[in-house]
């Protein structure tokens, strides 16, 4: 082959130690073009003129995944909104983009989708009573590494207790990230239920008595110190200022073999829960920690509420009225009204939730305050809250200090937080962050 005298001698110009800098930069240069084309290629924002339910939908149905659906300032209705990719739906920002919710789940991730997404800087107005421990504004069914972030959900609820108004449900096998969000009471005149409701499980089945599956599948420690299969609160506002004596509203409400992160969130007016096994499983496991809880001029039965599974509750701090800090419960005790959900529970065979556990299980009874994987030992650690009212135990022959729940012991052997802020709040590309003195609806 002859020697071409436009060809780059690489050699040579390597030996040149300016030659081969520049080169190697417009190379760099080029390369990081190239991958810029190739992002802008495959993400794309779809700007909306309007907000309507019809134009999202069509948008969801034309966007590929990486999307953003770019929503206008205004007021629109959503009904049944599905999303079924791994998009971003991003309005313009809290009382700016505003969507009032006139079905339950109008808002919906449905059991079919998997996968990833993003919701952010919307104020969703339920119209409804979304409740009966089913019902939400958004509904979140298997999805796993979505975020729901700077938003505010105003709760509609026109009846207390548990069938009260609901702001979102995140059940069966799915995890993600809740951060920066308000919740608030909204129209109905009534307590809500339930700001957020956890039931995932690490399965997708929708059989009732398949919903234990975290008891009999998962150690605690390490469900709750990874992204799967668990749910993270954090850096959330939230505030009820209707009292509600006779059935506390909730920040989370852990059931069905729910796993989740509560940590980092401001609270006025509202308790955290763990459901217990009765007319459904149990919650599984729980972190409750660095929370505040301030006064909205309604006092508290109690500020968190514990009547099934195990985890860790600490440094968390008070300055509003309660009765008591923490609630450790077991209401199966003396109690055989119940569902017909059944506990796997080895050693016992089955268990039905009706039965009373003093004449069906004696003590350990099944997925009772302090048991974890299996149903077998794995107590409460509580330590590093400040300012927190006495501890009520709601049996001392089921729950006993030093058995099922450590007090200022120390952290829980094995136990690792997951790493704060989650990972996902790495993503810039935000709207501000919701302030804490808007208006609260009466």
């Amino acid at each position: 082959m002859k020697f071409n005298p436009r060809r780059t001698n690489m050699s040579q110009v390597m030996r040149s130690p300016i030659k081969g800098f520049v080169l190697a930069v417009r190379c760099l240069s080029a390369f990081l073009f190239c991958i810029c084309i190739n992002l802008e290629a495959q993400a794309a924002s779809i700007v909306l003129s309007t907000c309507a339910q019809t134009d999202v939908i069509g948008a969801i149905n034309s966007a590929s995944n990486g999307d953003t659906i770019v929503c206008p300032a205004g007021s629109w209705s959503w009904s049944n909104v599905d999303i079924t990719k791994n998009i971003t739906l991003k309005g313009a920002g809290i009382g700016i983009t505003n969507i009032s919710i006139t079905s339950n789940a109008g808002l919906e991730s449905p059991a079919s989708y998997t996968g990833a997404f993003r919701v952010t800087g919307f104020t969703f107005i339920s119209t409804g009573n979304f409740g009966d421990f089913d019902g939400a504004t958004l509904y979140i069914r298997n999805g796993n590494g979505w975020r729901v972030d700077h938003n505010e959900f105003q709760i509609y609820s026109n009846s207390s207790s548990g069938s009260g108004g609901n702001g979102m449900h995140i059940k069966g096998d799915a995890s993600g990230l809740i951060d920066h969000n308000r919740f608030v009471n909204g129209g109905g005149g009534s307590c809500m239920h339930a700001c957020i409701q956890v039931s995932n499980s690490g399965t997708t089945s929708t059989n009732e008595n398949a919903m234990n599956y975290s008891w009999l599948n998962f150690n605690s420690n390490n469900v709750l110190g990874s992204a799967d299969h668990t749910v993270f609160v954090e850096d959330n506002y939230f505030r009820n200022t209707i009292t509600c004596a006779s059935h506390n509203p909730h920040t989370i409400y852990g059931r069905h073999g729910g796993v989740v992160v509560f940590r980092h969130n401001e609270i006025h007016g509202l308790n955290a829960d763990n459901h217990p096994f009765i007319y459904t499983h149990a919650g599984f496991a729980f972190e409750i920690s660095n929370n505040t809880w301030g006064n909205a001029g309604t006092s508290l039965y109690t500020l968190i509420d514990i009547a099934g599974g195990t985890g860790v509750i600490y440094n968390n701090t008070r300055t509003g009225n309660a009765n008591y800090g923490i609630m450790l419960d077991f209401v199966r005790s003396t109690s055989s009204t119940g569902g017909s959900v059944t506990s796997f529970v080895p050693g016992y065979g089955t268990v039905s939730s009706s039965s009373s556990c003093s004449s069906t299980e004696g003590y350990p009874c099944a997925e009772q305050p302090g048991r974890g994987q299996n149903n077998s030992s794995d107590p409460i650690y509580i330590w590093g809250n400040t300012s927190f009212p006495s501890m009520l135990l709601g049996s001392t022959t089921y729950i006993q200090q030093g058995r099922d729940y450590f007090l200022n012991s120390g952290q829980k052997p094995g136990y690792t937080s997951y790493p704060y802020p989650h990972p996902l709040t790495s993503d810039t590309s935000l709207p501000p962050s919701p302030p804490k003195n808007l208006r609260v609806l009466p």
